[in-house]
């Protein structure tokens, strides 16, 4: 039987690559998270990545004798070094923990569409297109990514970068544009206000649902072939970030006005449109999502978490 750790197992990503784990009867699954209080598994470990010594990492991934490595963790806030510390040294410690191990497994880590930067508009990016991030956030994953391609390079480990475009579900982020404006509208509808602000709307954006992420996740886990080092997943379509907040809008029964302020995200500054090419995870995953804008907002009518995703 094969046997899958999924670092981060709390995360909003984390959580349902677990749970999608879990579904496959032929993959044991070891969750380790920041902690483990409310775990959805009671096995799940209690590992601190920034401050735990580098032979309980590996111990735990010796012990668990995982075939497969998910690096789920990470951070999407703070200053350039927190980032840093919590998306590209976290990583460096799970490389580090993996070769003390020696076993060898397939790394799975979570990478982002913020470490491509800008491209023109109307061009779906592929994997091909040369990382040039534009923030502190898509440095911190652009710098874990080489270290992957690096320890691929060395013979230490098969490691893959899935490069994940804009995740959306239940549990997403407050701090992130759709995650904020929910919580608002919501709240709108609840004190009957009728006004919600945001930032501006007019990016096109690639908004994919964290089912299917955790799907693409469970089919790199199980590929049969050797991977490429990295692997765009998205929904391959492009959205206006108005168009998505309308629909969550619709969904929670605000019909009143939001207001476009002047500042957004500092994660995708500069940023005018960015839409995935998923042609190549596609083919060596034999994945496609299979949620499209109404189906991946059907989350704001009260659906729940993860392991009744699907």
């Amino acid at each position: 039987m094969a046997s899958a750790i999924v670092f981060g197992a709390r995360g909003f990503i984390g959580a349902y690559v677990a749970a999608a784990l879990r579904r496959i009867p032929e993959i044991e699954v070891v969750e380790v998270a920041r902690s483990a209080r409310h775990a959805a598994s009671a096995a799940t470990i209690e590992l601190d990545l920034l401050t735990a010594d580098i032979s309980a990492i590996s111990e735990v991934i010796a012990m668990s004798g995982a075939t497969v490595v998910v690096n789920c963790a990470g951070t999407t806030t703070g200053a350039a070094s927190e980032l840093m510390l919590g998306n590209t040294v976290t990583l460096a410690r799970i490389l580090e923990g993996i070769e003390r191990a020696a076993t060898g497994p397939r790394l799975i880590q979570m990478g982002s569409a913020a470490e491509y930067g800008a491209g023109p508009v109307g061009v779906k990016v592929s994997e091909l297109w040369p990382a040039r991030p534009l923030s502190s956030y898509g440095v911190s994953k652009f710098a874990a990514t080489q270290l992957v391609v690096q320890a691929r390079e060395r013979g230490v480990l098969e490691g893959t970068v899935v490069r994940i475009f804009n995740a959306v579900g239940p549990g997403m982020p407050d701090h992130s544009l759709p995650g904020g404006v929910l919580g608002r509208m919501k709240r709108a509808v609840a004190e009957g206000s009728k006004n919600v602000a945001t930032g501006p709307l007019d990016a096109v954006r690639d908004f994919v649902d964290v089912r299917d992420i955790a799907a693409a996740v469970a089919a790199a886990c199980s590929a049969e072939e050797r991977l490429p080092p990295i692997l765009n997943v998205g929904s391959g379509q492009g959205h206006t970030a108005r168009e998505f907040v309308s629909e969550l809008a619709r969904r929670v029964g605000f019909d009143s006005s939001i207001k476009e302020e002047s500042v957004g995200s500092p994660r995708s500054a500069d940023v005018a449109w960015q839409v995935a090419d998923i042609a190549l995870a596609s083919r060596m995953l034999g994945w496609r999502p299979t949620h499209d804008l109404e189906s991946m907002c059907d989350f704001a009518s009260g659906r729940s978490g993860p392991d009744r995703a699907t």
